[in-house]
C-alpha cells in the first residue's frame, strides 16, 4: 500500500516544514508555500475584495485568533495583485520609538513601511527623508508615486493598516489630537489620491473606539467586514485542501480513511460545553472551530500519520481525540513556557489558568482585568497568554475580561496540568528515598569515625545523633504508611536529640507543606537550610512554597 505521504524526510518540527501541509500556530505568511495551504476562506476572500474595490476605506473586524492576518497574507494581497492593484507594504501604528515627530502614530506606521520594504531602492530613497517631518501623504506621493501599467493605465493602490487596535494601546503626548490627526490625514491621502484605497484590520474588542473619528473619514467607515471563525464546512476544507496534492498518490481505502479522520477532528474541535441550573455540564456541538486550534492539532496529526507504518493506522483511528487533546496540551505548555519567562512562576501561572479560567464544573469562566493584575497574575503574563491566543479579551460595559479562546482547551489545559504535578510529584520523591538512604549512611559513617573515641561524653554524643537520625528514618515510614500525625511525633523527637538535624528540620517543613500551611513549613526549610545552604530539595519545595504564600 502507498505511504501517506509522497515526500520523503522526517519532520524537522519547524514551522517552516514544507513537508507539513499544516502551519500550526502561527499566522499566514505572504509566500506562495503558505498560500498554497489556505484553504477554506473564499466566500469571505471575495466579500472583502468587493468592499476594497468598491470602496475607498474598508473596515475588517473580527475577535482575536480568527485569521486575520492569514487571510489577507495567503488570498486578499494576491487576489488583489491579480486585479491590478499595487498592494503597499502593510503599516502598524505601533509605537515602538518615541522620537519627537508631528504625529507619533503615522510617524511609526512609516518607520514599519521602511522597514518592510522589499525594493532596496524605495528603501535607501525613505532612508535620505526625514519620516517625523512627513504626513502620510506626503510620503507615499513621494516615495511610492502611482504607476502606469503596460496599457498606460493608472495602477490602483491599496494601503493596509493591519492591528490598528495598537492606535488604542499607546499613548504618545497629545494622544487625543494625535488620534484625530491620524484619522484626517487618511481622509486627506484619499482626497489627494483618488486611486490609493485604504483598509483597516482591527480586533472586533475595539471597534467601538472608532466611534468618535467615523464623521472624520469617507463613508463613516460603513463599508465593513467582520470575519468570522471557521464553521464546520469550512474547518472541514481547511484540513482536506492542503491535502489534494497528497491524496492523489493513495488508494481509496487510503482515502477514505483520511476522511474519516478530518470528520473525527473537527467533530472534536466543534465541541463545546454548557453548564445546566443543577450544575451539570452538557457536551455540545459548537458554531465554529478556532483556525489555529485547527491548525495546531492538524499538524500534530499529520506528523503521526506520516511517521506510523501502515499496519498501525487502525490503532490510530481508535486514537481519535487523544490526539486532538494531546495538541491542545502542546499548545497550552508551549504557551505557558513562553509566559513563564516574562515574570513569573510555571507553577502559578498553571494554577492560574485552572482555578481563574475554569469553572469548578469544568466549563470556561470569564474575568475582570484590572490595572496592573488579572485575578492575582501579572497583566504583562496575561498579555503574553492572549498573544499565544491561550485567552480572548473582550470588552463588558467598557472594561476588559478575559475567557479561554474555546470550550474545547479545558480538558487539555487540566490533563497537562496532571501531568506536570505527576512528574515534579516524581522528581520530589526520588529525592525523598535518597535523604532516606543518606541518614543511614551517615549513621554508618559517625560510627566508624567515633569507633576509636573513647570518652563517655563523646560517646554519648554519638548516640544521641545516631538516636535522632533513626527517628528520621521512623519519621519517614510512618509518613509513607499514611500516618502523619506519628511522623511529625518521629521528627520532633529528632529535633530534640539533634537540633541540627537538618533531615528531621525537612521533615516537619514537609509535612507542613503537604498541608498547605506554607508559612509554618518555611520557618522549618530555612532551619534545614541553616545546616545545609545548599540542598537541592529543600531549595526546591522551599520555592514552591513561596510561590503559594
Amino acid at each position: 500500500m502507498t505511504k501517506l505521504s509522497s515526500q520523503s524526510g522526517t519532520e524537522s518540527g519547524s514551522d517552516n516544514d514544507s513537508s507539513n501541509p499544516y502551519i500550526g500556530p502561527r499566522s499566514f505568511r505572504k509566500d506562495p508555500n503558505d498560500q498554497s495551504r489556505f484553504f477554506g476562506r473564499d466566500t469571505e476572500k471575495d466579500e472583502i475584495i468587493s468592499r476594497i474595490m468598491s470602496h475607498r476605506l474598508t473596515l475588517v473586524y473580527a475577535q482575536s485568533g480568527a485569521g486575520k492576518t492569514s487571510i489577507f497574507n495567503a488570498e486578499i494581497i494576491p487576489a488583489l495583485e491579480n486585479e491590478g492593484f499595487e498592494v503597499l507594504p502593510m503599516p502598524r501604528v505601533a509605537i515602538t520609538q518615541l522620537k519627537p515627530a508631528d504625529n507619533a502614530y503615522i510617524y511609526n506606521a512609516l518607520l514599519y513601511i521602511r522597514d518592510t520594504v522589499e525594493d532596496n531602492l524605495i528603501r535607501k530613497k525613505i532612508d535620505t527623508q526625514s519620516l517625523s517631518e512627513l504626513s502620510l501623504f506626503e510620503f507615499l506621493d513621494y516615495n511610492f508615486p502611482v504607476k502606469r501599467n503596460e496599457n498606460t493605465n493608472s495602477t490602483p493602490q491599496v494601503l493596509i493598516f493591519d492591528q490598528l487596535e495598537d492606535l488604542f494601546t499607546h499613548f504618545p503626548n497629545n494622544w487625543i489630537e494625535q488620534r484625530k490627526d491620524f484619522f484626517e490625514q487618511i481622509s486627506d491621502s484619499l482626497d489627494n489620491n483618488p486611486l490609493l484605497r485604504v483598509v483597516f484590520i482591527i480586533r472586533e474588542d475595539y471597534l467601538a473606539q472608532l466611534d468618535p473619528y467615523r464623521s472624520i473619514v469617507p463613508e463613516k467607515l460603513r463599508p465593513s467586514f467582520r470575519l468570522e471563525k471557521l464553521r464546520r464546512d469550512e474547518a472541514t476544507l481547511a484540513i482536506t485542501g492542503p491535502l489534494m496534492g497528497i491524496i492523489k498518490n493513495l488508494s481509496q481505502e487510503e482515502v477514505e480513511g483520511i476522511k474519516l479522520e478530518v470528520d473525527e477532528l473537527v467533530n472534536d474541535l466543534l465541541k463545546t460545553y454548557l453548564e445546566l441550573p443543577n450544575g451539570d455540564v452538557q457536551q455540545l456541538e459548537g458554531e465554529f472551530v478556532e483556525p489555529i486550534h485547527l491548525q495546531v492539532v492538524c499538524r500534530k496529526w499529520w506528523n503521526e500519520r506520516t511517521q506510523k507504518e501502515t499496519t498501525e493506522k487502525n490503532k490510530l483511528k481508535q486514537e481519535g481525540i487523544s490526539n486532538v487533546d494531546n495538541a491542545l496540551e502542546e499548545f497550552y505548555d508551549r504557551a505557558v513556557d513562553v509566559a513563564k519567562n516574562i515574570g513569573s512562576t510555571e507553577k502559578k501561572i498553571r494554577n492560574w489558568c485552572e482555578e481563574k479560567l475554569i469553572t469548578p464544573s469544568g466549563t470556561r469562566s470569564i474575568i475582570h482585568r484590572s490595572t496592573s493584575s488579572t485575578e492575582g497574575m501579572d497583566n504583562k503574563v496575561v498579555d503574553s497568554l492572549e498573544g499565544q491566543y491561550l485567552i480572548r479579551r473582550e470588552w463588558r460595559s467598557g472594561s476588559p475580561w478575559y475567557e479561554l479562546t474555546h470550550d474545547r482547551l479545558v480538558k487539555p489545559i487540566k490533563d497537562s496540568n496532571k501531568k506536570w504535578e505527576l512528574q515534579k510529584t516524581k522528581f520530589r520523591r526520588s529525592l525523598l528515598r535518597k535523604r532516606v538512604i543518606i541518614p543511614i549512611i551517615a549513621a554508618i559513617v559517625i560510627v566508624t569515625s567515633l569507633i576509636a573515641i573513647s570518652t563517655q561524653n563523646k560517646v554519648e554524643q554519638k548516640d544521641m545523633v545516631i538516636q535522632s537520625l533513626e527517628l528520621v528514618n521512623q519519621g519517614w515510614r510512618s509518613y509513607n504508611l499514611g500516618d502523619k500525625k506519628e511522623a511529625w511525633e518521629k521528627f520532633d523527637a529528632a529535633l530534640e536529640l539533634d537540633p541540627n538535624n537538618e533531615d528531621a528540620s525537612f521533615g516537619k517543613a514537609y509535612i507542613l507543606h503537604d498541608l498547605r500551611n506554607f508559612t509554618g513549613a518555611m520557618y522549618y526549610y530555612d532551619k534545614a537550610l541553616a545546616v545545609d545552604p545548599n540542598d537541592i530539595l529543600t531549595l526546591y519545595d522551599k520555592g514552591v512554597a513561596l510561590d503559594n504564600l
